[in-house]
Order: structure tokens, then sequence, then C-alpha cells
């Protein structure tokens, strides 16, 4: 295998914040298996040789098409681009072919990170404004990351940026919201919402409180797929399966033990 192994019973899976959505099958825009897939691989759990290959390869083109993605795109997204001049990028980004939707994902990206950026200052200007902090917290069968965008006034704040109206608190962000706050213990945080136009910046802060139903909800699903995750590590079987059928195991091992599909 060309990863180098580590020993997987001297650790637990770790599930960053901003994917326990993905996991737990509450974002539409991401398939939990494939999340899944990639967390197991990035903790080492031995998989079929063809999948590890594929993976191997699929992760360094990914990787040498970002740098030039990067190289192409972040000339034209600066602090004065509005929606309106990512929409026409994204536009002319179809001259490329088959890279051109990728590249204007990528401009999407970067958009999102420069205007997170001006929201950073219009908060200080606002208020008192502390930079994110990063926590880790132990549970039986995993381990919950998650690193905040900032502190605003007291409170743990996490920067959305939207580009035709605000959503307020979608139910696809809502389990990154709270993971951060059991992460930091707190009962609250803001959501800041960033609308960028040929008008200027709007903001709008909502308070967003924790939910014992959702928390809930989310650590019996996370330990569903840790579990799982231990399934795979401990039975040659299901590691010599391709990747296809992998996931077949993986849906039939959810329902198994929680009566419904993820």
């Amino acid at each position: 295998m060309l990863r180098t192994q580590v020993t997987w019973m001297s650790t637990k899976p770790c599930f960053s914040a901003s994917k326990v959505a993905s996991l737990i099958n509450m974002n539409p825009y991401e398939k939990v298996f494939e999340v899944v897939f990639d967390t197991m691989a990035r903790h080492d759990v031995p998989l079929c040789t063809e999948n590890v290959m594929n993976g191997f390869v699929e992760l360094q083109e990914k990787k040498q098409l970002e740098t030039h993605l990067r190289e192409l795109v972040s000339p034209f997204i600066t602090s004065q681009t509005t929606v309106q001049d990512l929409q026409k990028i994204e536009s002319s980004m179809g001259v490329l072919g088959p890279l051109g939707s990728q590249a204007a994902s990528y401009a999407r990206l970067r958009f999102g990170q420069v205007a997170e950026q001006s929201t950073v200052e219009s908060l200080k200007e606002q208020g008192t404004y502390g930079k994110g902090e990063y926590k880790k917290m132990e549970f039986k069968h995993f381990y919950l990351v998650g690193q905040t965008d900032g502190n605003y006034n007291g409170k743990v704040v996490e920067i959305k940026n939207r580009r035709a109206r605000f959503l307020g608190v979608t139910d696809y962000e809502r389990p990154q919201f709270e993971c951060y706050m059991r992460l930091f213990g707190v009962p609250d945080l803001y959501l800041c919402e960033t609308l960028k136009s040929a008008t200027g910046v709007e903001q709008r802060l909502t308070l967003v409180e924790s939910s014992q139903e959702l928390w809930d909800t989310m650590l019996q699903r996370l330990t569903w797929v840790a579990k799982f995750m231990k399934e795979v590590q401990e039975t040659p079987f299901l590691q010599q399966l391709e990747k296809e059928d992998l996931e077949v195991k993986f849906h039939e091992f959810i329902a198994e033990n929680a009566k419904i599909k993820l």
C-alpha cells in the first residue's frame, strides 16, 4: 500500500465539525458514503488495493489540478469582486471545457474566502472580535474536532457567505453549529451571514441556540459510523470489497443498527 500505516486501535476516528452534517446524512450536497470512505482512507483503514490505488491517484491529480486552478482563478477574485462579477467569471470558465465546472467551483471557494476576511474586518469595526479557536472532544467511539471562525462580543461566531439572499440557519448547517456549541461549552452562538452585491455588503447576525434533541441524534449517528469503520478494520472480507459493494454493506450496517437508511 502506498501509505504509512497507523495503528487503528491506538486511536479513534476523528470527525470534523464541518463534515458532521454529511456524515449523518443531513447535507443534501454531499453523498454520505463518499465522506465516510474518505474518512476511512484518512485513518488508514485497510481497504481494497484497487480502491487505495485509485484513491491515491485521484488525490495526486486533485492536488495538481487545485494548484493550476488556484493560479488561474485567484487573480480575478479580489475584495472588490461582487456576486455579479463572480457570475461572469463562472460563465467565462466554460471555455475550459471539462475543467470549466471545477474552475468555477474554485472561483466560488476563493470568493468566499475573500468575503470572509472582509466580514472579519467589518466585525472588528463594529465590536470586539477575536480569532477562532480549535477544540477537540473525546467520546467512547470517536473524537470530534472543530475550529470556529472567531469570537464576536464574547460569543462564538460562524461566518457564512450568501450569494443571492439571507438563508438563516439551514438544516444542513445546524449540525456544524451544534458541534461548536458543545466543543466550547456554550448554549448559543452567532451566525453571521454576509451578502455582497454591486451596491455594497450586507450582514445579518442570528443567535443560534443549542438543541439537545439534535445533539443526541448526532451522537447516535456518529457512533454508528465509527462502529462501521471499526467493523471494516476488523473484517478482512469487508476490506477486500470494491467501493460500490462496501457502500452497500455500509447502508446495511446502518439499517441493521438503526432501522433507518442513512
